[in-house]
């Protein structure tokens, strides 16, 4: 519905005090004299107007909230055919108009300038002045404005007062009661608007046009309006709104717990899991509780899928039995999609979030779960499938006031929830995100070590310059963090295969031992066999002084010649890994699973198809 420019001004004229031009005499008959002052609105305040078109036989109703102190006024209109939300933000000269048409979830939206030539600049202009101050009142609005005695309304005991005035070219004689002196209201409060009777005159096409409505005040209540009545509706795309704000960047590592809850589906399930990214170094990490008979409703035990993209190697460990298969990330995940014949990597968060496609508009603020948050909208024809029905994406990132204390430094802008609606598959998912942690344990959690057998590593020490205390600070994981993607550079191969790393306290030296892990089966990188690797690394190290980059970008040096092989380092490798069906619901099924797999999903852009890959046991297994 659009509500013309007769129903907002006036509405907003006897309410709020509209500006008056020049007068029609035939329409406005009553002479100006003063009389009792008008009541006084707060600056902020709510209402219900039923507005009856008595021309027209029409009924609309209005629900409006303003609030002077940040200069807004939120306005619904229903009517029998649509219903339409509208926001002024007077700030900014900004009118958005959403409109939702019955039998028809989305949300239109209308994004207006508040011009000098618009009726509404001229509310705009009074809406910066006290609520029916007559100190502010405009001399000529003053002249015309008539107190009329007592009457009675629907059996209350009401004061009348009269008003004529010309806004863009209607005459409009409007009659406002408010409750009188000494009635006792429901809500205690005095001098509430109870009614308003507008009759209004106008020419079109040189034909006399009268029309005449009466408005019913009720639920009128003088206290601020809830912060979140100003939100643009949810689902609403505002194309040209004001309101801009940059997607916050994502770090090149977090770890997060997701809750997925698809509310399309017949029967919704809650599934939980937790990820841990690493961007820098191609690592993902995954765990979850195993399906069973493939009904994610019956859980069974806890697993962890670790990826390496510099290999290409998933390692799916069991904690409850300590069992480890191998397989190609390929083979357990449909997360792949063909860019050119030579390319395979883990996209980089942004792309990983799916924020690099299609453009987000920022929609302003909104609360959920607790947390107030700057929320994105993009509509996208490409999900489900390409050239697809609308679906309505938004994304909810903590606003700059919401902190997460969580790991050793205080998270800000985290993302918060990822809401996917597409009507034509009945999809309705939401994906909470929690405890965001851009500080978690890089070290440990990618631990792969459990997988190879004695006889598939080799164990090497050496020894770093400088104190205990100083090098360590308390914090072996990080050291540990360093010495593992240090060796993984000078050795060109992935960090993983630098495992089980000891820190012990020497003579004036930190002693650091480490197992070498051989490379996984059907490696797709250009890892080498576990000997080869070693003589390389060995060479490497022997030929150039041993420099331990810190995260700090500070260096360590090592000792000279302490690089040396050990027999064989204490390692838990009671089971290996073998081929198998993947039983659980593998990376990304929070979203994969019933057409949500475009969320987090696709994590690799991949070369063609090669062939497939075979996972292997490893027969020699430490006993």
């Amino acid at each position: 519905m659009r509500f013309n420019a007769l129903l907002v001004a006036c509405t907003y004229c006897s309410l709020l005090i509209a500006a008056a031009a020049a007068v029609d005499p035939i329409v406005c008959s009553t002479s100006a004299k003063a009389g009792k002052p008008l009541p006084t609105l707060p600056k902020a305040y709510s209402i219900r107007l039923e507005v009856n078109e008595i021309t027209n036989n029409r009924t609309v109703e209005i629900h409006a909230h303003v609030d002077d102190r940040i200069e807004k006024v939120a306005v619904k209109v229903t009517s029998e055919l649509s219903s339409t939300f509208s926001i002024f933000d007077f700030n900014i000269s900004q009118l958005i108009i959403t409109e939702s048409v019955k039998d028809d979830d989305i949300n239109n939206c209308n994004v207006e300038k508040i011009t000098g030539d618009d009726v509404l600049a001229i509310f705009r202009h009074l809406f910066k002045l006290s609520k029916l101050n007559p100190a502010n009142i405009p001399k000529k609005y003053n002249d015309n404005l008539k107190y009329i005695g007592s009457y009675n309304v629907h059996g209350e005991i009401v004061e009348g007062w009269e008003v004529c005035d010309t806004i863009n070219k209607e005459t409009n004689k409007a009659t406002l009661y408010y409750s009188a002196d000494g009635w006792i209201t429901a809500s205690g409060v005095k001098h509430v608007p109870v009614r308003l009777h507008l009759i209004s005159q106008t020419t079109q096409n040189n034909k006399l046009i009268n029309n005449e409505y009466l408005i019913e005040f009720s639920d009128y209540n003088p206290t601020p309006p809830d912060y979140k009545i100003f939100e643009i509706p949810k689902e609403t795309y505002c194309k040209g709104s004001a309101y801009k704000k940059d997607l916050p960047k994502i770090r090149t590592a977090f770890s997060c717990g997701l809750e997925r809850i698809d509310l399309g589906a017949q029967y919704p399930v809650r599934i939980n899991q937790y990820e841990y990214y690493d961007f820098q170094k191609k690592l993902f990490r995954l765990d979850y509780f195993e399906n069973i008979k493939g009904n994610p409703g019956y859980l069974g035990g806890q697993l962890t899928q670790i990826h390496d993209y510099n290999t290409d190697t998933a390692y799916i460990i069991s904690k409850n039995n300590i069992k480890c298969e191998m397989k190609s990330i390929e083979e357990i995940s449909d997360l792949y999609r063909e860019i050119d014949d030579a390319k395979n990597r883990l996209k980089n968060s942004q792309e990983m979030l799916q924020l690099d496609k299609f453009k987000y508009i920022y929609e302003g603020q909104r609360t959920v779960r607790g947390i107030l948050c700057d929320v994105w909208i993009a509509h996208r024809d490409d999900y489900p499938l390409p050239k697809s029905s609308l679906s309505v994406w938004e994304w909810y990132f903590a606003s700059d006031d919401a902190v997460l204390d969580i790991g050793e430094r205080e998270e800000t802008n985290f993302p918060v929830r990822l809401e996917i609606k597409h009507d034509e598959s009945n999809t309705y998912a939401v994906l909470n995100i929690y405890n965001y942690d851009e500080d978690f344990q890089l070290y440990s959690t990618f631990d792969i070590d459990k997988c190879f057998g004695v006889n598939n590593r080799l164990d090497y020490s050496f020894e770093i310059i400088g104190s205990y205390d100083s090098i360590v600070n308390e914090d072996e994981e990080t050291l540990k963090y360093e010495i593992r993607f240090s060796l993984s550079e000078i050795g060109k191969m992935s960090p993983l295969r630098i495992s089980n790393i000891q820190i012990d306290e020497g003579e004036n030296t930190v002693v650091a031992s480490f197992s070498l892990l051989d490379v996984p089966p059907g490696n797709k990188g250009n890892e080498t066999d576990l000997h080869t690797a070693a003589a390389k690394l060995v060479n490497e190290i022997s030929n150039n002084e041993l420099v331990i980059t810190r995260t700090d970008n500070s260096k360590l040096k090592t000792k000279l010649n302490s690089f040396k092989k050990v027999i064989s380092l204490t390692a838990d490798t009671t089971s290996g890994y073998s081929p198998g069906s993947m039983a659980g619901i593998g990376i990304g099924m929070l979203l994969v699973g019933s057409l949500i797999g475009y969320v987090v999903g696709k994590f690799i852009v991949k070369r063609k198809k090669e062939a497939a890959f075979k996972g292997m046991r490893f027969e020699n297994l430490e006993k």
